[in-house]
């Protein structure tokens, strides 16, 4: 039950994964367990389903920095699978036939799910070839395939990917950026939007939950010439309101920044609690190992203990900001933030409490945001 995808932006390529492993419910008694979008969150799920949130698992393992691949379906296939995988292919002299070719020799899967969701890149004389693919053991190369004007054609698979698909659709413009982007900074702050969009959804209504996926999600895509994990992200979820005077008032909820140190994926989740310049908080650290890195229970509090909290502060900043509407349907709007050397917005932490500096450019972008919908 998840999410992989890949698309492309202005022919740029990106591959998307969540992080959510759900497993049977067998009714056993487990102490609460939270993702970075759900606090407690089987308590969330559909009892209908008979499913439960088990664990956090990385689902895109780049192979090498010309080779990525998310899997959806059963882990003991894919952890088969991408082992031999990983262990066929040359770093220095592998083809895109040579992974399509290795794919179609996968057998003997039995009644296991498997599909994978890929980007290789290929030397030519020509310069480099692209290439997105998406596979499954029972239905092989005929995956559904979409387009969207924005996105291109739309590859992927797992239960959350038809709506997944949806959200995609559904944007028609790029976003407006604060200054001059390439088109690797378009291709990531625009997907790095849509990823905002859909955690604020599920911290907010649930969304997804009763699909099982969600939870949080890693992005891949082409930086100087090579394949890389996107991370120096922080997620902003908020929500906003202005007086007739124009005065902009936020209710600070949750903050998310996703960094990888030493591969490691490690994503700060801070509650804020608060109106204004100060902010009660709770601050929760998850630390995911990439796929195929073995990490028991013992290692992964000792990783707790020695990994200190990434800061607040990003690169890239995307902000959910939900903004209450009495007479009609609430609306929210996704904001983003590319700056290498000025963040937006500024964390301090003393003790319990935080202390939060936003920009002025960022408040008028939210008070513009807030009059839109206001006068539809």
């Amino acid at each position: 039950m998840t999410i992989i995808s890949t698309f492309s932006i202005d022919e740029h390529p990106v591959l998307i994964g969540d992080l959510m492993v759900s497993g049977f419910n067998d009714e056993k008694n487990y102490k609460p367990f939270n993702t970075p979008a759900s606090e407690d969150v089987n308590n969330l799920v559909p009892k209908i389903l008979w499913r439960m949130v088990k664990g956090l698992k990385s689902k895109v393992l780049l192979i090498n920095n010309r080779l990525a691949v998310g899997w959806a379906g059963s882990e003991i296939a894919a952890r088969t699978v991408l082992t031999e995988l990983s262990g066929s292919i040359d770093e220095n002299n592998f083809s895109i036939k040579d992974v399509y070719d290795f794919i179609d020799s996968i057998d003997d899967l039995g009644k296991q799910e498997l599909s994978l969701t890929g980007v290789v890149l290929e030397s030519t004389p020509d310069g480099v070839a692209i290439c997105r693919f998406s596979w499954d053991y029972d239905k092989k190369w005929g995956l559904p395939q979409y387009s969207s004007d924005v996105f291109s054609t739309i590859y992927g698979s797992g239960s959350g990917f038809e709506d997944f698909v949806d959200t995609l659709k559904s944007i028609k413009n790029k976003p407006i950026q604060n200054r001059e982007i390439n088109v690797a900074e378009q291709a990531i702050t625009l997907s790095l939007s849509v990823l905002g969009h859909m955690q604020g959804q599920q911290m907010r209504k649930s969304s997804g939950l009763s699909e099982m996926y969600g939870g949080g999600y890693e992005l891949v895509t082409i930086l100087n010439g090579e394949l890389k994990k996107i991370d120096d992200i922080t997620y902003h979820f908020w929500e906003a309101s202005s007086s007739a005077k124009d005065e902009v008032t936020l209710r600070f909820h949750n903050t998310l920044k996703y960094k990888y140190i030493d591969d490691f994926l490690v994503i700060r989740k801070v509650q804020l609690h608060g109106v204004s310049d100060k902010a009660e908080l709770k601050d929760e650290v998850f630390i995911l190992p990439p796929y195929l890195r073995k990490m028991d229970a013992s290692e992964k509090e000792q990783l707790k203990k020695t990994i200190v909290p990434p800061s607040l502060n990003s690169k890239f900043s995307i902000f959910y900001v939900h903004i209450p509407n009495k007479n009609g349907p609430d609306n929210v709007v996704s904001l983003v933030h590319y700056s290498v050397k000025n963040s937006p917005v500024t964390y301090v932490f003393e003790k319990n409490d935080v202390s939060i500096s936003l920009s002025s450019e960022l408040l008028q972008r939210i008070q513009s945001s807030i009059n839109k919908f206001n006068s539809t």
